[in-house]
């Protein structure tokens, strides 16, 4: 009966959308919002915050719902009330409001895209989002209580934030090498940090600047610096930037990007291979670790992935040694990505709205 009643109406998909402050998490889902097909979809998109730049969603969706100052029972209430066929959380893991919310289950299927971790420990989700790569088949899965459900080539769509002005690599100019993480510092084990410090011990000229929240105070930046000591850096060709620095700020003055482990990188990632910028990434052995393999993987960039740490140090030193391959990919990654199925817009909402589909028919 359910599926005879489908075929005459649209589907209904429900959206939870994080707060401002958590805005970025949407960004490699923003285009469900904006370029989904309306004359087989209503989007409704439950909000836990108001934001400026979520005007262009909220000007395209079929209902627009603030639950900010809702209380969980009285957003579930409305959630339910809306009879939604499938609700999804585009937060991220980021958003407790929303688990509870899901907890709930005021949808009869329910799913969550995959964020920094690998499983939502929900019974009342019902799949999870992922990709080829990020969760290939035949890889242990008895760690997730959803059903995986892959999207080809990859889970989430790249679109560029801003106008960007190309820039020269700074090796030319400087005569060394400038790797760079603009990630979160946490990410980063002392395990891994020993990795980067053998990449400099290799490297005499080259050095490394980090960026984290966490190097906000001079207490704090003279703790890590103790760490980074301790773990063999040579602390004085390390700079430590905070956040009064934006991303955009720091890119020019780097030549290659190192990317965290176990938690790899994402958003970061794609600005910097729009800008030109190879990032190096170790694949790691859940989704946690290997977001950045599957940026890499969409873009072809094989030279940039490592499958052990030894790997890592030597396609580091391999790459900051070989100028004429920095500036070859300087020049060829904005377009190698542009062309990728990381922003091919189109192509992730159909196969989105397929999965749906799908996932419907199977009620």
């Amino acid at each position: 009966m359910r599926k005879e009643v489908l075929a005459k109406r649209k589907i209904k998909i429900g959206y939870l959308v994080p707060s401002w402050q958590d805005a970025d998490v949407i960004f490699f889902r923003r285009q469900l919002l904006i370029d989904y097909t309306r004359l087989d979809f209503q989007v409704y998109c439950y909000v836990d915050g108001l934001v400026a730049s979520y005007q262009e969603f909220q000007d395209g969706v079929s209902r627009w719902r603030d639950v900010s100052n809702f209380s969980i029972e009285k957003a579930v209430q409305l959630i339910h009330h809306d009879r939604l066929d499938i609700l999804v959380d585009l937060s991220g893991y980021h958003h407790n409001r929303f688990w509870a919310i899901l907890g709930f289950k005021p949808a009869s299927v329910q799913i969550c895209f995959v964020g920094s971790y690998n499983t939502t420990k929900l019974t009342t989700v019902d799949y999870i989002f992922t990709d080829k790569y990020c969760d290939p088949m035949g890889r242990k899965e008895d760690y997730f209580t959803e059903k995986l459900y892959r999207l080809s080539q990859t889970h989430f769509c790249y679109t560029v934030p801003q106008s960007i002005t190309p820039n020269e690599l700074p090796f030319e100019e400087n005569g060394y090498i400038t790797f760079g993480s603009l990630h979160h510092f946490t990410r980063v084990t002392d395990g891994f940090l020993q990795i980067w410090a053998e990449i400099l011990k290799q490297l005499p000229t080259a050095r490394l600047l980090l960026k984290s929240r966490v190097f906000g105070s001079g207490a704090s930046c003279q703790e890590v610096r103790y760490r980074l000591d301790r773990l063999g850096f040579p602390v004085e060709r390390v700079e430590l930037l905070s956040v009064q620095y934006t991303d955009k700020e720091l890119y020019p003055y780097i030549d290659i990007i190192l990317d965290t482990f176990p938690y790899t990188g994402g958003e970061t990632t794609c600005e910097a291979i729009y800008r030109g910028i190879p990032v190096l990434t170790l694949a790691g052995s859940q989704h946690k670790g290997r977001l950045g393999y599957s940026i890499l993987k969409n873009i072809s960039l094989e030279e940039c992935i490592a499958q052990s740490e030894q790997e890592y140090i030597k396609k580091a030193l391999l790459l900051a040694g070989n100028s004429y391959k920095l500036k070859y990919l300087h020049k060829n990654l904005p377009e190698r990505i542009l062309k990728s199925p990381l922003m091919d817009s189109p192509r992730f909402v159909s196969r989105v709205e397929r999965a749906y589909n799908e996932i419907i028919k199977l009620l």
